[in-house]
């Protein structure tokens, strides 16, 4: 009977010298070789170089991030369809004034952002009367406003209207009279200024105006 033959053995010398090195040596010796590569017409180390150039693409990228978050976004203008003056652009305005009177136009052009505040209002209510802070063109805007106002305040604009139009307007010859009394008098008493003529005459008009707006059924937004 044949003897089995017996398993060859390999030499231990030559096996450990054809074993290929594990993956992790590869990698070590690669990323040596790399990082003693260096750029022909600068002596950079490459490694830097493409380091420092991602490190600048990024930075561009950030900055036109930025740029683009930093623009502020467009408003879109709503045409005015109130058919009434609008006071938002209008420079000649205090700073209260273009308060109230943008607070007033707000309910008829945008209703739905509108939000009652009492102190806008009561401005309105108290300088109605002054062509000042409210220019004639604005006139129909706050009567219109003025209109929908309820309760004590609506009372009280009625009153206030009344009695500007019951204050005694003097005749031709109370006036004569007057002013002879003025002229014998030692010590002269000045004239109402243009101005004051005036601002009667327009308070008596817009209390008229005004209360025959209040007059007119309450207009609902």
């Amino acid at each position: 009977m044949a003897k089995k033959s017996s398993k060859h053995k390999p030499d231990p010398d030559i096996e450990a010298s054809d074993e290929t090195p594990p993956p992790n040596e590869v990698k070590k010796k690669r990323k040596a070789e790399s990082e003693q590569q260096v750029d022909a017409s600068t002596g950079e180390p490459l490694k830097k170089k493409k380091k420092r150039k991602r490190d600048a693409m990024e930075e561009a990228e950030k900055d036109t991030g930025d740029a683009t978050a930093e623009a502020p976004p467009k408003k879109k203008k709503h045409k005015n369809k109130t058919g009434l003056a609008d006071p938002r652009e209008d420079t000649a305005l205090s700073n209260q004034a273009s308060k109230g009177l943008e607070y007033a136009f707000l309910q008829f052009h945008r209703p739905y952002k509108w939000k009652f505040n009492k102190a806008r209002q009561n401005w309105i209510i108290r300088n109605v009367w002054s062509a000042e802070n409210v220019p004639e063109m604005y006139l129909p805007l706050v009567t219109k406003y003025l209109t929908n106002v309820q309760g004590g305040s609506r009372t009280k604009l009625i009153e206030t209207c009344q009695s500007i139009l019951d204050r005694p307007q003097k005749s031709e010859a109370e006036k004569a009279e007057d002013t002879e009394k003025k002229s014998s008098l030692k010590v002269p008493v000045p004239e109402p200024s243009p101005v004051e003529v005036a601002t009667i005459g327009d308070q008596r008009a817009r209390a008229q105006t005004l209360l025959d707006a209040l007059a007119s059924p309450t207009v609902v937004q």
